[in-house]
């Protein structure tokens, strides 16, 4: 929403800010409505330079192959690197969601996507990603607080479940998946900088963790994370 009502001008200013200072990953999504944005913004960009990740809403009965030809039209790009089904929160969507899955699969050996795998909200659907070898990449919430991190429901506030959602992760990364962590700055919850180098730190040094995802809004948060960031990989075991 913040990026969105930045319109298409300022965020391309702040994408290009990004490239600049070396951030080659870019997670968005259809529900974000900001394909578009995306588009404009990476245009002219090597695009094998960039890594491009957006999800799938996986209550849409669209045929997979559809939506994907969608999504890169509107992102103007032969190819997705990562796509995931958006919010796998049901105990059971592995199963459940097994036409959603083959789809992606499909498109994966065609070359329209070159990864798949799930965003997740809640313990429920947290506690099946390790046993799916389906998935590739998964997209979790990290941070030291445990603040909008996994729950018993998936609900949006509830309390997370810190230690027993870094358990769960740490079997995904020891299943040989990639772990992408979200919501380091608690949905933005964090405003004080003590609280942002903390929490950045906690997830940074985390060994299970294969890249982190940041929403910013203006160009100094970028460069202020960059900073936390390079300071707590040097601590990196």
């Amino acid at each position: 929403q913040v990026q969105r009502d930045m319109g298409v001008e300022a965020f391309t200013r702040l994408v290009r800010h990004a490239f600049d200072r070396g951030l080659r990953f870019i997670d968005t999504a259809d529900d974000y409505k900001m394909h578009p944005l995306v588009k404009e913004a990476i245009r002219g960009l090597p695009r094998d330079k960039i890594v491009l990740q957006t999800k799938l809403q996986w209550r849409r009965n669209e045929p997979i192959e559809k939506e994907l030809d969608r999504f890169r039209k509107e992102l103007g790009t032969e190819y997705i690197d990562l796509v995931l089904l958006h919010n796998t929160d049901r105990p059971d969507w592995p199963e459940a969601l097994e036409r959603q899955r083959d789809g992606l699969a499909k498109a994966k050996e065609k070359g329209i996507i070159r990864a798949h795998g799930v965003s997740i909200h809640g313990l429920p659907g947290l506690r099946q990603v390790a046993r799916c070898k389906w998935v590739d990449v998964a997209l979790l919430r990290i941070n030291h607080a445990g603040r909008h991190m996994d729950g018993d429901k998936g609900e949006w506030a509830e309390p997370g479940r810190l230690d027993e959602a870094l358990a769960e992760i740490a079997k995904i990364h020891a299943a040989g998946k990639a772990v992408i962590a979200m919501k380091l700055i608690g949905n933005g919850d964090f405003t004080g900088a003590a609280e942002r180098e903390k929490s950045i730190r906690f997830v940074a040094t985390r060994p299970f963790v294969t890249a982190m995802d940041i929403g910013f809004k203006s160009p100094a948060e970028i460069d202020e994370a960059i900073e936390r960031i390079d300071r707590a990989l040097a601590d990196r075991p």
